[in-house]
């Protein structure tokens, strides 16, 4: 069985009822799968590369939604 992978990222302003976010996100090569905030329509875009490798090293994400205070980047396909 494959063990989910997530991450929590929190706004450091705590502010609610934001409609778009944009994510930096390095990656360690376990955490590939990791493209989609919980809820949020979300686009992925890799930026950087681990060396002599095709695994991201970093991506930017951006999410168009109702943005709360918290937000879970989860494993799955980017829906942007």
């Amino acid at each position: 069985m494959k063990e989910e992978i997530s991450l929590r990222l929190k706004n450091p302003e705590g502010k609610t009822g934001i409609r778009n976010c944009v994510v930096s996100l390095p990656l360690r090569r376990q955490d590939q799968n990791l493209k989609k905030l919980k809820g949020i329509k979300t686009q992925a875009v890799a930026v950087g590369y681990w060396p002599e490798s095709e695994e991201v090293r970093r991506q930017l994400m951006f999410g168009i939604g109702e943005i709360a205070e918290e937000v879970e980047v989860v494993n799955g396909q980017d829906t942007g």
